[in-house]
Order: C-alpha cells, then structure tokens, then sequence
C-alpha cells in the first residue's frame, strides 16, 4: 500500500508537469510555428502509455535539437522528463543514468536551480532503488545547495 501512494505521488507530479508543457506547446503553436524540440516531444508525450522504446528514440531526437541550437535549460529539462518516464515503466537504474546527463550540463552550464532539481531527482530514484546511502547524499547535496542559494521551494 505503501508503495501505491508513492507511485501515485509521482503520477500526478507527471501528470501536472505533463499539462504544464502541453499548454504551453499549445500556446506556442496558436503564436508562432512550433519549434523541431516540440514536435518530437509531444510525439514522445504521446507514445508514453504504451511504447517506452519510441518514447526514448523521440527524446533523444529532441535533446539532440536542443543541444543543437543550445537551448541549456531546455536540454536540462528534456533530459529529467526523458528519466521521469524511466521511473515511470520502473527502470530505476536507467532513469539514475539520465539524471546524471542532466546534472552534468546542469553543473557545466552553472545552472543551481535546474541541479537542486536534478539532485531530488536522483536523490528518488535511487530511494526507489534502495540506494539509501546515495539517497542521503543526493538529499544532503540538495539541501546544502538550497540553503546556499536560498532556494528552499522544493526542500
């Protein structure tokens, strides 16, 4: 039961993050022509209920553009919602991978918010995986990383 809730949690975090980008796609394509990163994104959004694989090759595609045209915190962003939908079909050990991608442009692009993100994330995915020791950390590193930044919204 316990688990339920969890997953449960997690599925309307991904849900309202869901929404929150497909508004903003539709706002987009209403104002202007809506960009190559887009396209392969909603194409991933789309597949996400049923095929993790094409999922994968159109967020791929998307960080691809995005790292293209280098859009940084885009890059950011697509790699962490790439490693939600590793969590979400509970390939734990391959969403872990993804986050370390984006912390690594994360710590490259000097981006503290976006890596106070990426440290949660890695942080829940290894408690997930009963990593409790990297648990502690990725919290630890969040937590000092916020108190420094004076950013404590997701803490």
């Amino acid at each position: 039961m316990r688990n339920f809730g969890q997953n449960t949690r997690y599925l309307f975090i991904f849900l309202g993050v869901f929404l929150l980008f497909s508004c903003t796609t539709t706002i987009s394509a209403q104002n202007a022509q809506i960009s190559e990163v887009d396209k392969l994104v909603n194409l991933a959004r789309a597949q996400v209920n049923t095929n993790l694989d094409s999922v994968t090759y159109f967020m791929d595609r998307a960080i691809e553009k995005a790292i293209e045209s280098q859009e940084t915190e885009r890059t950011i962003h697509l790699f962490r919602e790439k490693g939600y939908y590793y969590e979400i079909y509970n390939r734990l050990e391959y969403a872990v991978g993804i986050y370390d991608q984006a912390k690594r442009h994360a710590l490259k692009t000097k981006n503290t918010s976006a890596l106070l993100d990426v440290y949660t994330d890695i942080a829940i995915a290894n408690r997930k995986l009963g990593n409790y020791q990297e648990t502690k950390t990725y919290h630890t590193l969040a937590l000092k990383l916020a108190q420094k930044e004076n950013d404590l919204r997701g803490i």
